[in-house]
């Protein structure tokens, strides 16, 4: 957690009163040494917002369900691990809380992604940030979750969303500070 401290109210982020202190705790160094922050600073309202997984939940929760969705579900974990970690994933979301998957490449993070997705039953917002990774979520969604062309929605740049199950939104979602020129960043809503 990056804070104890209780934030003001709790939605698509945790948000709190803004402080420099707590800026400079969400802001890291890169190994390559871009600096960025994984708060955004709303400057009119003068909250500063955390992912809300790296803080504890707010009294205050404005977070939604989101409109259920009932999906197929065709997953075959290649081994128990992958099992496991779907299992605890979906529990996880279900139960409001955020989960993280950190896996190398190739351990079918997608897939237990689309499994997790199953499990909340609820419409999914995944955002990625290259159109290979986008592309392999669209073909995830299909086997698992046996969607068709017609029930994924893509958005990209000025895009429309669509009323579809499943929405991939091809988008990066931490700039590094030369690319916006401040010390704030764009931040991804975490849970589905």
């Amino acid at each position: 957690m990056l804070t104890t401290q209780s934030p003001i109210y709790v939605a698509g982020g945790a948000a709190y009163p803004y402080s420099k202190a707590l800026e400079d705790l969400a802001t890291v160094e890169t190994r390559y040494g871009e600096v960025y922050c994984v708060a955004r600073w709303d400057v009119y309202r003068q909250i500063l917002w955390l992912p809300r997984g790296a803080c504890p939940v707010s009294d205050d929760d404005r977070r939604t369900d989101g409109a259920v969705v009932p999906y197929e579900y065709r997953f075959t974990p290649r081994n128990e691990e992958q099992a496991r970690i779907a299992r605890d994933g979906g529990q996880a979301l279900l139960a409001g809380a955020s989960f993280i998957v950190q896996a190398p490449t190739g351990w079918g993070k997608t897939i237990v992604g689309c499994a997790m997705a199953a499990q909340v039953k609820r419409k999914t917002l995944v955002i990625t940030t290259k159109d290979d990774i986008l592309q392999q979520w669209i073909d995830a969604a299909k086997a698992v979750l046996c969607l068709s062309d017609a029930q994924i929605g893509v958005w990209r740049g000025e895009d429309t969303p669509s009323p579809t199950r499943c929405s991939w939104w091809g988008w990066c979602s931490l700039w590094p500070r030369a690319w916006t020129g401040t010390r704030t960043s764009t931040m991804a809503a975490s849970g589905w």
